[in-house]
């Protein structure tokens, strides 16, 4: 039975709070929805870092800067930020394939920010041409069709994806430049979707890649994996992804998934405890210091 962190007696509750020295937490549904921060998380989580834990953030979207993470972090309240206390695409993607030097080309399906960051880091970027005027099927056509191959296809949210961009990748993964046989088809989805057309398995270096996972355990030294604690709202891409790290889970019911979720969950993504969000903190150190 997984336990709400407010229905844990005094005792549990120091035993809980003592159970781990790291924090990672998701941030979509978990600190904000979309760009809306979610009430009084900041304060929950200046509370855990009062107690001595330490806070990192990882998120599945490359549309903020380090810069921008810590501005938006710092205004809802969460002060003390630094980028080493990041993870998103964009910085795993770039270690993952700078420690890989066959990929040297890229055709990326990425957004303004992670597309600067790997021209910055010396990847070569196979461009879309430029369109002004609505595709034929003649301008369709060859606008598609790569003119150079690439070392890999990446991809991320790209908020201005076209039909002809994606088919391009398609085309570009399928490592058959000259291919005229075109199929016209959320991330995880275009992922699959680029699978099954070209039979290949893709490397997934974000949530709940075992890539990142790898990264994860390297970048901070992690020895113990029961001593660090993840929150999120996602009970694959989060829960599940956390507990094959061996990781303690919080599951927060602010974001994609429901408490008839996660009683539904398989085991594999079933959660150590759960709480309405992570607002519930600033109740549990109330009760806790009573």
């Amino acid at each position: 039975m997984v336990k709400h962190i407010l229905n844990l007696t005094k005792e549990e509750k120091k035993d809980f709070l003592a159970s781990f020295d790291n924090v990672f937490s998701d941030c979509d549904g978990v600190i904000w929805m979309v760009s809306r921060p979610i009430n009084n998380v900041g304060p929950a989580f200046t509370l855990l870092q009062e107690a001595g834990k330490s806070i990192k953030f990882i998120s599945n979207s490359s549309y903020r800067t380090d810069a921008g993470y810590i501005q938006t972090l710092s205004a809802i309240g969460i002060k003390d930020v630094k980028p080493d206390d990041l993870i998103h695409p964009d910085k795993t993607i770039i270690t993952f394939l700078k420690s890989h030097p066959k990929y040297k080309s890229l055709f990326p399906i990425v957004g303004p920010i992670f597309k600067e960051g790997l021209i910055s880091s010396g990847f070569k970027i196979d461009e879309m041409p430029l369109k002004t005027e609505e595709f034929t099927l003649q301008s369709f056509t060859e606008s598609i069709i790569p003119s150079n191959p690439v070392d890999a296809v990446l991809i991320d949210i790209d908020l201005n994806l076209s039909l002809a961009k994606f088919c391009r990748a398609l085309l570009h993964a399928k490592n058959n430049p000259d291919s005229k046989d075109v199929l016209v088809p959320g991330v995880e989805e275009l992922i699959d979707y680029m699978e099954n057309y070209t039979g290949k398995k893709s490397i997934i270096l974000g949530k709940p890649g075992e890539q990142l996972g790898h990264h994860i355990m390297d970048l901070f030294n992690i020895s113990c994996p029961k001593r660090n604690l993840f929150i999120g709202d996602n009970l694959s891409t989060d829960i599940g992804f956390a507990n094959s790290l061996g990781f303690q889970t919080l599951f927060v019911l602010s974001g994609v998934h429901s408490y008839e979720d996660m009683m539904k969950a398989k085991a594999e993504n079933k959660p150590t405890y759960f709480a309405d969000g992570v607002v519930d903190f600033i109740q549990f150190f109330e009760e806790l210091n009573k």
